[in-house]
């Protein structure tokens, strides 16, 4: 599911301001088991106590999590359908129809709308005939039309006025006599025709829609489609009957006339018996509609001409003696919009509809470019595979106007290199990234070495090498020494010479597999960081000046003191060596980050790149993101909120949000993991398709059928929400005091607590409630703001103090 941009809209403005910010700017991944799941799979329950709206809470949850849990793609029940989809062969962003079926659809896809039959003419005559639809190409992407929904971004299908939308063929394989046509049945995508007449040029068809036929007597009456009907007059060659008490005109064979509820009465036979004694009779049908369809003209429908819905009789409207094709084309009379909240019903005939669920998105997972004041830029909450981490990537000189270093200062410098063999200088490296991938799978942490020491008088120096998981450093190699080897899954390592006095460790990949100077995502995006091109900031190496003095490429100064400083010559992206540089211009102005997709079948960059320039694209000094290449779409603004919606219109649909609201500008990434596509289908008119996001998340404590098989957020204490104090064991309503004692939750406080098969066994139940509504909104805040210092594991129960501005403080917790 995505961020509905139609619903936020009708939200109050202060939900809605809460919402951008949990939706857009937010911090990490919203925790789990909701993040990731589908959406019929978790669920967000208010109280319907008294007293107390936690609306504002509720709305920013939802809003929040509909941006990290997957679309289930929606459902289709009743009538028949066929998707534009194959096995091999998905409906992704910026294809055409026809990239997925190129082929006619028939009755092996609609058995009963498009069914293979026999025609009986008016002799009893028997002649075969076949059915198929040609779809246009229309193609999936991203669109905004004031039409639609003005500033609101959407994917979905946008056909502009006179675009071919379908063919419809009717082809005979043996063709009757256009003279034998009147009276028979003609039966068009599933619906039955009454042939009243056939123009004399053998190219007009008149036909009625869903006609009840009779033959009726004189002095007689019948009741036909529901309405009764006399013979007021006959003749030989008119007659006027009486329905429901009215006369009708005059009328002639095959001639009709439209009646006071819509329908039409025609004539197909006068039977004058000039006989006397004898009665005449006559036979007549009455339909809910008159079709008339002439060759190269518009379909008409109850005497009104339906625009763009033509006719072809005989390929080329050949004036012959036998019926042999009819095709009926469907144009937009108008701009028309294919979205999951809206379908097109193909006009007339109202057989058939084009509808759309919500896109499949396997999972959500973001990659952000923020700003940590006015000279850091980093990767926020970067989705490892065993933490969630800030990364800074590079420092801005303000005094130089360019980036000299990479990572967050000159003793907190980001360890990025193309090298295989590196040196850590704990003086000097915050950390280091290091990454597997054998082209499937893919593996990266972020790694450190520590505590140096000395042992055995001195001869033998010892390191620990620690790498971040769960948010926290633990230890993979203690005590490590020269010589030594470890491993962290599929990452290998062979340590070489250990410094206790400098801090320094060098070590090397244990295979050909690993790098240093990317990182991957948890669903294995991959991140080609910057490095330094060549050695920079080595302190105190005491090397002569003469040892530099003519080299060109290392763009190398010399301090007072004899230490070897070097602008940082940052490189990204970069296949060819050696490097050459101007002199004097080392550092860089901007730098790009290449983010690549995989592809469809999960190959480790196989898919887009997407290219992120860091850099100062506003006021002086203050870094941001500059700009943004590889996107597929027109970037496009989210209603008046300076946030700029696009995707890549590729196998995994990575969509960007450019927040430009500030002085500096923000980047975020929602990468899907794996294949992401739209359902399309053509179905009969009386089959309903449903697929925002697949389902609905909100539901009230009074709903329990409807959520109690979910995970589900509880919003809201004992004394509104009987669903959390189920959860929590006491009785409803239980409230103030009587809460404080029960929970431990007072005034100015809230609690956030997980519970395990409190409603299903094996669900989690994720209590978010305050002492009071303020404090309730505040735990909101807190858990779609900072969620990556949420536990949800079942039993962690957290108790905060409620700040300003929805800050909080942790009073107890894991």
């Amino acid at each position: 599911m995505k961020f509905n941009f139609r619903k936020v809209s009708a939200i109050a403005s202060s939900v809605l301001m809460l919402g951008m910010t949990a939706g857009i700017a937010a911090a990490a991944s919203f925790p789990a088991p909701f993040s990731g799941s589908s959406s019929t799979g978790v669920g967000i329950v208010s109280g319907t106590g008294a007293g107390v709206d936690d609306t504002v809470a509720t709305n920013s949850i939802a809003t929040y999590l509909a941006t990290k849990v997957r679309s289930s793609g929606g459902t289709i029940s009743g009538g028949e359908s066929v998707e534009f989809q194959k096995t091999s062969t998905k409906w992704q962003l910026g294809k055409g129809l026809r990239d997925i079926k190129s082929t006619s659809i028939t009755d092996s896809d609609l058995p009963i709308l498009l069914a293979d039959g026999t025609f009986v003419d008016d002799d009893n005559d028997e002649f075969d005939y076949t059915q198929k639809i040609q779809m246009a190409n229309m193609t999936l992407n991203m669109f905004e039309d004031n039409d639609y929904a003005a500033d609101e971004p959407t994917i979905g299908m946008k056909v502009s006025s006179g675009v071919n939308i379908l063919n419809y063929t009717l082809d005979f394989t043996e063709n009757p006599s256009f003279l034998d046509l009147p009276t028979a049945t003609l039966p068009l995508m599933g619906k039955e025709y009454y042939i009243l007449s056939v123009a004399s040029t053998n190219l007009t068809l008149t036909l009625l829609d869903s006609a009840e036929d009779t033959v009726l007597q004189e002095g007689s009456t019948a009741t036909v489609a529901g309405h009764t009907v006399t013979i007021n007059f006959i003749s030989s060659s008119e007659v006027i009957l009486n329905i429901d008490g009215v006369n009708t005109n005059t009328l002639n064979e095959q001639e009709t006339q439209k009646l006071s509820d819509g329908s039409y009465i025609g004539v197909k036979d006068i039977l004058y018996n000039t006989k006397e004694g004898t009665l005449s009779s006559v036979e007549f049908s009455i339909g809910k509609g008159k079709l008339v369809l002439t060759h190269g003209s518009n379909v008409e429908l109850n005497e009104d001409t339906i625009d763009d819905m033509s006719v072809s009789i005989n390929g080329g409207g050949a004036v012959t003696t036998t019926f042999t094709s009819l095709m009926i084309q469907w144009d937009a009379d108008d701009e028309l919009f294919i979205t999951p909240t809206s379908e097109i019903t193909m006009p007339g005939f109202e057989t058939l509809k084009v509808s759309m669920t919500e896109m499949f998105y396997p999972l959500e997972e973001e990659i952000q470019f923020e700003h940590q004041g006015n000279t850091n830029i980093r990767l926020a909450n970067f989705p490892l595979d065993d933490s969630v981490e800030d990364i800074p990537l590079l420092e801005w000189d303000a005094t130089k106007n360019e980036f000299d270093l990479l990572g967050k200062d000159s003793d907190e410098i980001l360890l990025s290199t193309n090298a295989t063999n590196v040196t850590f200088d704990k003086d000097l490296h915050e950390w280091m990234p290091v990454s597997w991938s054998d082209g499937d799978d893919t593996q990266s942490i972020m790694m450190r070495a520590t505590s140096f020491k000395s042992e055995s008088s001195g001869t033998v120096n010892k390191t620990t090498f620690q790498y971040r998981k769960d948010n926290a450093w633990v230890d993979a190699k203690k005590e490590a020494q020269a010589g030594d080897d470890f491993t962290i899954g599929n990452i290998e390592i062979t340590i070489g010479a250990i410094d206790k006095d400098l801090k320094t460790v060098n070590f090397w990949r244990g295979n050909v597999q690993m790098e240093f100077d990317v990182l991957y995502t948890a669903e294995g995006a991959k991140v080609w960081l910057p490095w330094i091109a060549q050695e920079s900031l080595a302190r105190n190496l005491s090397h002569a000046t003469t040892n530099y003095a003519n080299d060109s490429e290392a763009c190398a100064v010399i301090d007072s003191t004899g230490n070897r400083q070097i602008m940082s010559a940052i490189e990204y992206n970069k296949t060819s060596l050696p490097l050459v540089f101007t002199a004097g211009v080392c550092a860089e102005t901007t730098v790009d980050i290449v983010i690549s997709e995989e592809d469809k079948d999960d190959n480790t960059a196989g898919g887009s790149n997407i290219t992120v320039t860091l850099g100062v694209s506003g006021t002086a000094d203050e870094v941001d993101v500059k700009t943004l290449a590889g996107m597929s779409g027109t970037s496009t603004e989210i209603l008046e909120t300076d946030v700029f919606r696009n995707f890549v219109y590729s196998a995994l649909a990575t969509e960007s949000l450019y927040d430009k609201s500030g002085t500096q500008e923000t980047l975020k990434l929602i990468y899907h993991g794996s294949e992401s596509y739209g359902r399309i289908f053509l179905t009969s008119a009386d089959a309903s398709v449903s697929g925002v996001g697949g389902g609905n998340m909100v539901f009230t404590d009074s709903e329990k059928s409807s959520w109690q098989s979910r995970d589900v957020v509880l919003v809201g204490g004992s004394c509104i929400n009987s669903a959390t104090a189920e959860a929590l064991g006491v009785a409803y309503p239980t409230c103030a005091s009587a809460w404080e004692s029960a929970i431990g939750i007072g005034s100015g406080q809230f609690l956030i607590q997980s519970v395990g098969s409190a409603f299903t066994s094996g669900k989690v139940a994720l209590v978010v409630a305050g002492y009071e509504k303020a404090d309730t909104a505040a735990a909101a805040s807190r858990l779609v703001n900072e969620p990556a210092t949420i536990d949800t594991t079942a039993g962690n129960k957290y108790i905060y103090a409620a700040g300003v501005s929805g800050t909080s403080t942790k009073l107890s917790g894991p």
